[in-house]
């Protein structure tokens, strides 16, 4: 078993094979921008910049969280088969077990976050001779596309339909519609991480000499001056004859500490997780508790999770993924009851 395998390209046909993509150096299931995410954002400036990646959104701490909280607690619960609203006898073996290196919950995680961040999500599956699914692997995102005609091309190229399951999401995912957020969370991080390296916010120094000073001249004592603030002991400095500093103000600091706390909310409302679980210290200027933990798991699983898992249950349930009158969902039951330590019971 490689780690190709393992991080999700399944056993696919050879026209698209997973050691096909491996030369090309594709080697996790989170590389590379997707053509999933043709996210374009304008700065304050109104220049372009270059479309937002996973990467750049999972850096931000409440995309992060929001993400965990969303594919780990969901792909933990079991999918099972429903006929009735009652559990059907024979399960489909391939939602709990596989012939892929990936292990079926984790196919289940990495499915919610290509749903999470894309949009959409793209299985190969295996059929049976009566059509039914026998297994299924996840296609990683940076490896298929659509094509002109909306066809599904896989390394460029086409597949048969009963081939593959696409999978759309609840929205356009979080790459797209949220992209303005995701790069103003990334900028107010980097300007959070200069004032810890820089604690007095702007500072001038102002030369009281009489003759001039040329421009690296101002340039050197600039940098002399940044060099002394990063030293261990920057706190106390010497300042030469013929110059001043002086800090000017300190206003920015609520910037960081309301600004960060404004994204984190931001991020709730984009992704449909509560605010106060991404820990936002307020909303709409107060303070945001719930009042117990059985409204905080209710509110969680209604809001949230059933938010996430609605697209994911209705395009297993249509006719070409189980029989006519069977649909498949998510059973959620082990979160509406105390947590026993030991997790939803799971088939062999």
């Amino acid at each position: 078993m490689g780690i190709l395998d393992w991080m999700g390209f399944g056993r696919l046909p050879e026209t698209y094979s997973a050691s096909a993509t491996a030369s090309r150096g594709v080697t996790s299931p989170w590389a590379g921008p997707s053509h999933l995410a043709r996210v374009v954002v304008d700065d304050i400036f109104g220049v372009e910049t270059q479309a937002v990646t996973r990467a750049e959104a999972m850096s931000v701490p409440a995309v992060a969280k929001a993400r965990n909280l969303v594919c780990t607690t969901l792909a933990r619960q079991p999918l099972r088969a429903f006929r009735d609203g009652v559990p059907v006898a024979d399960q489909p073996t391939w939602l709990y077990r596989t012939d892929t290196s990936i292990p079926p919950r984790l196919r289940t995680m990495w499915v919610l976050d290509d749903l999470f961040f894309y949009g959409w999500s793209l299985l190969e599956v295996n059929r049976g001779a009566d059509g039914q699914i026998l297994d299924a692997a996840r296609i990683i995102p940076s490896r298929w596309k659509f094509g002109p005609a909306g066809e599904i091309l896989v390394d460029d190229h086409g597949v048969p339909q009963d081939e593959v399951l696409l999978i759309p999401g609840p929205f356009e995912g979080v790459l797209n519609a949220g992209g303005r957020t995701i790069r103003a969370a990334r900028k107010l991080e980097e300007q959070w991480a200069a004032r810890v390296r820089n604690p007095v916010p702007v500072t001038e120094i102002r030369y009281t000499g009489e003759e001039d000073l040329d421009e690296d001249e101002m340039r050197d004592i600039r940098s002399s001056y940044i060099a002394a603030r990063n030293d261990p002991d920057g706190t106390v400095m010497v300042t030469p004859k013929g110059f001043e500093v002086h800090p000017h103000g300190d206003a920015a600091l609520n910037l960081f500490v309301e600004g960060r706390n404004a994204v984190a909310v931001d991020v709730a409302r984009l992704t449909n997780v509560p605010a106060a679980m991404l820990d936002a210290a307020n909303v709409n200027a107060s303070s945001v508790n719930y009042t117990n933990e059985a409204l905080g798991r209710a509110q969680f699983i209604d809001l949230c999770l059933r938010f996430w898992s609605l697209s994911l249950e209705d395009r297993l349930s249509m006719d070409d993924v189980t029989p006519r009158g069977t649909t498949i969902a998510f059973d959620l039951s082990e979160l509406t009851i105390p947590d026993t330590g030991r997790g939803p019971t799971l088939e062999d």
